[in-house]
C-alpha cells in the first residue's frame, strides 16, 4: 500500500469509527448549545418584540449567544420551528392552565387564578398580539382552537358559579372579549407592566364576578 493509500484509508477508518458509536445503538453526542425549548422560548421572545417576521434563525441565534449549527440539532427549518411555536401555544396558553385550573373547586376562587394566569405576564400578552395578526393558516388554526377552549372553560366556571346556560354564555363572552382587548392594547397602560396589570386585574375579577352572580332582573332575562 502506498503512503497515499494508507492515509485515504485512516481516513475512512476514522470516520467509520466515530460513527459506529451512534451505529451501534449507543447514546449520540449531546447537541451543542441551548435546548430545544430555549429556542422555543427565544422564538416568543422574538414575538413579543416583532411579530412572526422576527422569529428567523440567526437573529434567534443572536438572542441566545449561539451559531446558527445549534439550531440545526432541533428543528430542520423555520417551518418546523413555527410549527413548534404554535404548538407550544396551544399548550401554554389552553390546555395546561385549563389542566390546572380545573382542580380549583371554588369557581370563583378558578376564575380570579384563572384571569391572573391569562394576563399576569405582558410578555405573554404581546407575543399573542402577534399570533393574533398572523396570517400563516397553521397559526390562525392554533388561535381557533385556543379561543373554543378558553371559551369553553370560562362558560364551565361560570356555570358552576349557578348561572344558567344561556347567562354563562353571556358572561363568558364578556370576560374573553375583554382578555382580547388587553391583548391588543397589551403596550399600553395598564397592560403594559406586570405591577398595573396585577391591579387592574384585581378591580377586573372582582367587578366581574360581582355582576355575573347577581341575578339579572327578570326583565334583563327576557332580553338574553
Amino acid at each position: 500500500m502506498t503512503p497515499g493509500e494508507h492515509g485515504l484509508g485512516a481516513t475512512i477508518r476514522l470516520r467509520m469509527d466515530h460513527t459506529l458509536p451512534y451505529c451501534a445503538g449507543q447514546v449520540p453526542p449531546s447537541p451543542p448549545g441551548p435546548g430545544r425549548e430555549r429556542w422555543i422560548d427565544a422564538a416568543f421572545d422574538a414575538l413579543a418584540d416583532g411579530g412572526l417576521e422576527a422569529v428567523a434563525v440567526e437573529p434567534l441565534g443572536v438572542r441566545l449567544g449561539v451559531t446558527k449549527g445549534s439550531f440545526y440539532w432541533h428543528f430542520r427549518d423555520r417551518g418546523a420551528l413555527i410549527a413548534a411555536v404554535v404548538e407550544a401555544f396551544e399548550v401554554r396558553g389552553a390546555d395546561e392552565p385549563i389542566r390546572e385550573l380545573r382542580g380549583v373547586a371554588d369557581p370563583r376562587a378558578r376564575l380570579q387564578q384563572l384571569f391572573h394566569v391569562a394576563l399576569g405576564r405582558p410578555e405573554s400578552l404581546r407575543s399573542e398580539r402577534a399570533l393574533l395578526t398572523a396570517t400563516d393558516p397553521r397559526v390562525m388554526a392554533a388561535v381557533a382552537r385556543v379561543h373554543q377552549k378558553r371559551r369553553a372553560f370560562l362558560e364551565q366556571c361560570y356555570r358552576d358559579l349557578g348561572l344558567s346556560p344561556a347567562h354563562a354564555r353571556h358572561w363568558a363572552a364578556t370576560a374573553y372579549a375583554t382578555f382580547i382587548g388587553a391583548v391588543v392594547l397589551s403596550e399600553q397602560a395598564p397592560f403594559d407592566s406586570a405591577r398595573s396589570v396585577a391591579r387592574w386585574i384585581t378591580h377586573f375579577s372582582e367587578r366581574l364576578l360581582l355582576s355575573a352572580s347577581t341575578p339579572a332582573s327578570p326583565r334583563t332575562c327576557a332580553r338574553r
